[in-house]
């Protein structure tokens, strides 16, 4: 198998049996508010700082080209992220307390195990984000949905959300799977660290849902 056959496989599965989107559900039904919007902030914020340390460790396990590029990249597309989040979670007001939930915090885990025991195809089938994918889908589809329901949101929030992945977590990280492959990782295990991040990653959407 290669990096197309196995991102189709992944698009396959997440389309027969997609993970579940609570924060989806409230705005199809216009009762999200302003709370659930500050938790998906919060929690989103969470991830970034496990995600940056996570991208360093991979670093120093896969530091030759083209996953070494791929990484540096992709922490810069993060680091840059968070600070563009900082100024939405800003104008969204005071943050809630995220306590025990570990909705929450669970995604933090699965980016450390990732790093720490993730093959190189793997880590780069986990980041590969298409315009439909758990994150990137869901986000778009929530600007569209408060924007329908008339729902007021800083523009910084539409401008963060409303955008779909860069071509460098398509078109790039096809590229380092493709390497991986060719480097002797296993194509099955690929697939599992990447379905795995799609569930992990749909936590997001249930730890906003909750208030």
């Amino acid at each position: 198998m290669n990096a197309e056959a196995l991102t189709k496989e992944l698009a396959r599965g997440r389309a027969e049996s997609p993970p579940s989107n609570p924060l989806l559900a409230l705005a199809a039904e216009g009762r999200v508010t302003v709370d659930h919007l500050r938790r998906l902030v919060t929690v989103e914020r969470t991830y970034h700082h496990a995600e940056l340390v996570a991208y360093g460790e991979l670093l120093t396990r896969f530091p030759h080209p083209p996953a070494a590029g791929f990484l540096v990249e992709v922490a810069g597309v993060v680091d840059e992220a968070r600070t563009a989040l900082a100024v939405v979670a800003e104008r969204l007001g005071e943050p809630p307390d995220l306590g025990d939930d570990l909705a929450a915090h669970a995604f933090c885990g699965y980016v450390s195990w990732l790093a720490l025991h993730g093959s190189q195809a793997g880590m780069a089938l986990s980041l590969y984000s298409d315009p439909d994918g758990v994150y990137y889908g869901g986000a778009v589809e929530l600007v569209r949905l408060l924007d329908e329901y008339g729902v007021t949101v800083p523009e910084e929030f539409t401008a963060y959300y409303g955008n779909g992945p860069a071509p460098l977590l398509t078109e790039t990280a096809a590229a380092v799977v493709d390497d991986g492959l060719a480097r002797g990782d296993n194509p099955g295990e690929a697939l599992r660290a990447a379905r795995l991040c799609d569930r992990y990653m749909a936590l997001l959407w249930t730890a906003a849902a909750r208030t």
